[in-house]
């Protein structure tokens, strides 16, 4: 036997059991539900998957309480060596609320108050279980951890204050202090961490409603009551102090966030896996980058001219396209592909598959940021030629053919269009607020870029002399602009530079839609003058367009008999046959009408048609013989 100065053998592990412990409850739960019964309501199987692990999970911490004769252990945080001993807590926890939820779905179809009372009890078995949970969290866990453990211990609190039906202001305020805290967390960490504390709270809002409507309907709430076991859970300065912490770290470690996971429209999407981080960390690395570099507005060696920062700018944009289509490229065949031994978890596919979305917006936003670029550039190079051509012909006269046309301008809005509506399509599946939010956002680019695409094919058109076309085009131009203003006006997050811009779109649009109907009304008139003086030319006695001299009014065909060359010989004109001919006027063919066909009666001609002659017995019966 040994005595008691030995060291025990568990020493070397209680050492190292001296590091916080980290574990994701809330994705941990949500996972863990999905994948076993509850996404059907399968409340039995669940449990009977709670209680599989709970054993499985009690015999490698050592902590078996025994096959025949039951002895219980207990769970100290100091003798706490790893995760695990996070785990048994929140499975009694779990198992208990999964056995309540069960009796709960029975007695709506058949009540019973043992049962009813059976339930109850089993939910404040699991709100103890989730109290112990907290306290072990908050003693040993990392911050995150103990805040997660803090909120699901107040929402089992909140379960079951709200079944017994006794303090809806403690219900109440339970329900709240796990909201808070859960739109909090939803707002650090990797995306899964963020999408599950986001799904936590959508979970929890209906409790808060339901807990403030039955106070509402009671009268004034009473003031809030302690929590149900409040020796377990953290207190509220303490939440908000490791809120705080985790807060701040998240806020000090940018490098860390930046290189295992990719930031789009305000979400966080983790960089999880060998094959993610080997097709996203290139790109990521050419962004930092890149990004990092400052453009360059110093003259050139031998120039005076300043490079300008959105031609830098497209080459940054250029370099950072090609990237980032590298790893969207690999994501869409990582995300879409088999599963197989490049998988390195069983939500591979759904990690990915997020990833790729992220890529993909980003994707899209450089590419909208350099169409948009191009777009401006290709406008201020047409109102330069404009200029170029009017002080041409104010000095010489002439025309001269510009290099760049309005055309040029119309083809980089119709891209522009074109990615808007790619960006929505995206938005649609990102999903939430920050969705509905890139939907508006889209919706109201789309109507923006197609009135400016409208504005300047209908400068080509009017350029081309299709007055008509050019009308109706700086019409839908007009209406376009309305529709984007107003769209607009429900957008945040909007460039004051394409407000601006559409406002010039607008006022464009309604002064080259006024010079159009002018000068298709000047048309008309000048039209309609020349019409009247070439039809007023014509007269049936014209002779032949071809150049005459005096004494040549004579042709071939006409003087046969006349020994005079006709051939056109010493500059005279050649005078076979007259072409075009003269026209001559000639009597018009009379029309027969046959109006007083109906009036006219036609001669009885029976007279003149042969009888048929009667036929006798004997030739009816026997005429065939002949």
């Amino acid at each position: 036997m040994a005595s008691s100065d030995e060291p025990m053998p568990d020493a070397p592990q209680e050492v190292e059991s001296q590091q916080p412990l980290s574990h994701r409850l809330l994705r941990g739960i949500k996972d863990a539900q999905a994948q076993h019964g509850l996404r059907h309501n399968d409340w039995a199987r669940y449990r009977k998957y709670c209680s599989k692990r709970l054993r499985s999970t009690r015999r490698v911490a050592g902590l078996s309480q025994g096959r025949g004769k039951f002895h219980k252990r207990s769970i100290e945080a100091r003798a706490a060596k790893n995760e695990r001993w996070l785990e048994l807590p929140l499975l009694e926890a779990e198992r208990a609320w999964a056995h309540a939820m069960e009796m709960k779905a029975a007695l709506e179809t058949k009540p019973n108050a043992s049962k009813r009372a059976h339930a109850i009890r089993r939910l404040t078995k699991a709100a103890r279980s989730a109290g112990q949970l907290a306290s072990l969290a908050a003693q040993r866990g990392t911050d995150r951890t103990a805040l997660e453990a803090h909120v699901y211990a107040a929402y089992m609190t909140g379960l079951a204050l709200q079944e017994k039906q006794t303090d809806w202001p403690a219900a109440l305020d339970a329900f709240t202090r796990a909201r808070k805290l859960t739109e909090q967390l939803a707002l650090v960490g990797a995306y899964e961490e963020q999408s599950a504390c986001r799904q936590w709270a959508e979970d929890i809002q209906p409790a808060v409603r339901f807990c403030q409507y039955q106070l509402d309907r009671k009268g004034a709430p009473s003031a809030a009551t302690e929590p149900l076991f409040p020796e377990q859970a953290l207190s509220n300065q303490a939440a908000q102090d490791k809120l705080r912490t985790v807060m701040k770290d998240a806020d000090l470690t940018p490098a860390t966030s930046s290189a295992s996971a990719l930031q789009w429209r305000g979400q966080s999407f983790a960089v999880q896996g060998e094959q993610a981080a080997l097709a996203v960390q290139p790109a990521l690395e050419a962004r930092a980058k890149l990004s990092s570099a400052q453009p360059s507005s110093v003259p050139a060696a031998g120039s005076h001219e300043t490079q300008d920062p959105r031609q830098a700018r497209l080459q940054t944009l250029e370099k950072l396209i090609g990237a980032f289509s590298k790893a969207r490229t690999a994501l869409t065949g990582l995300a879409g592909g088999p599963s197989g031994p490049g998988r390195e978890t069983p939500a591979m596919g759904s990690d990915a598959a997020s990833l790729a979305l992220a890529v993909s917006g980003t994707l899209v936003d450089l590419q909208l940021e350099r169409s948009w670029l191009l777009a401006q550039l290709a406008a201020e190079r047409l109102i330069q030629a404009r200029k170029a051509n009017d002080q041409t012909v104010a000095a010489t006269g002439k025309v001269k053919k510009m290099k760049v046309h309005p055309e040029d301008v119309a083809v980089q809005y119709e891209r522009l269009a074109t990615l808007s509506q790619e960006l929505s399509e995206l938005a649609s599946r990102l999903g939430g607020q920050a969705g509905e939010a890139l939907l508006d956002e889209s919706a109201a680019k789309v109507a923006h870029f197609q009135a400016a695409r409208c504005l300047y094919a209908g400068q080509s058109y009017q350029t081309a002399g299709k007055l008509a076309e050019a009308h109706a085009l700086f019409e839908r131009a007009s209406q376009r602009c309305s529709e984007a203003t107003s769209q607009y006006e429900a957008c945040e997050h909007i460039e004051r530079e394409m407000r601006e811009q559409l406002q010039q779109v607008a006022a464009q649009a309604a002064a080259l839609r006024c010079a159009a109907h002018a000068e298709a009304v000047a048309g008309e008139a000048t039209d309609a003058e020349g019409v009247r003086k070439g039809v007023g030319g014509i007269h049936l006695a014209s002779t032949s367009s071809g150049p005459q001299t005096t004494g040549e009014s004579t042709y071939l065909l006409d003087n046969l008999s006349s020994w005079e060359s006709f051939a056109g010989h010493n500059g005279k004109h050649v005078r076979i046959y007259p072409v075009p001919p003269q026209l001559t006027s000639m009597p018009v063919r009379p029309f027969m009408l046959d109006a007083a066909l109906t009036g006219i009666q036609q001669p009885n001609l029976e007279h003149r048609i042969k009888k048929a002659e009667k036929a006798s017995t004997f030739s009816r019966l026997f005429g065939s013989w002949r």
